[in-house]
């Protein structure tokens, strides 16, 4: 895992978002798979893009435990009612990437991550309160993740220096409030890793494919 700090601020990609040229971008991974070079609902690949709940496929005006669909509900409960399979990833009719772009894409899963993170050159570009990752593969090829924060009750986007990007992976662990937990990426200019958290606050989703 490699990470470098610069205050270079001005986003230089040479990838566009619209829906009928979405590019998919080769890294050199192990696996040959391609990563979104745009968030979801995001017109440039600077733009923080749309923020979803996890096991929803739509966007909301409001972010919360009480409008959640999965917030409340176990592996085995989402397994019986077909949300994920029986390896917790999520199932395509749940998943916005393959809903909304088509069932090429999909949202990675934690094991996806875990291999981006792990052969990729991770480079923070900007201020520490707003700025980007620029993940750049070993053939040349970069996406960039921009700082999107995170959506949370009826703030659009809370925060702007931090960034979270939904995994598929569903989590058994429980909080102390009784919320189940899904894993995600998060990161800011310092740091960057996975982690699990609750499913209701609107996180964005960077869709991958073969």
């Amino acid at each position: 895992m490699k990470r470098i700090y610069t205050t270079f601020v001005l986003f230089t990609s040479i990838y566009n978002c619209a829906a009928d040229t979405r590019e998919a971008v080769d890294l050199a991974l192990p696996s040959g798979l391609k990563w979104a070079s745009c968030n979801m609902g995001a017109e440039k690949p600077e733009d923080w893009g749309e923020c979803f709940a996890w096991g929803e496929i739509s966007a909301k005006s409001e972010y919360s435990e009480v409008n959640s669909l999965t917030q409340k509900k176990s592996i085995a409960d989402l397994q019986k009612e077909g949300v994920v399979g029986i390896d917790s990833i999520i199932s395509a009719k749940y998943d916005p990437a393959a809903t909304l772009w088509g069932e090429e894409w999909r949202m990675p899963t934690r094991q996806d991550y875990e291999e981006l993170l792990a052969n990729c050159k991770w480079t923070w570009c900007g201020m520490e309160d707003d700025g980007y990752y620029r993940v750049k593969g070993s053939n040349g090829n970069f996406i960039d993740l921009p700082a999107s924060g995170a959506c949370l009750d009826d703030n659009p986007h809370f925060g702007g220096n931090f960034g979270q990007y939904w995994t598929a992976s569903a989590d058994n662990g429980v909080d102390e409030e009784g919320n189940y937990l899904t894993w995600y990426l998060t990161f800011d200019f310092e740091k960057y890793y996975l982690h699990s958290l609750t499913r209701s606050i609107g996180r964005a989703v960077r869709p991958v494919r073969k």
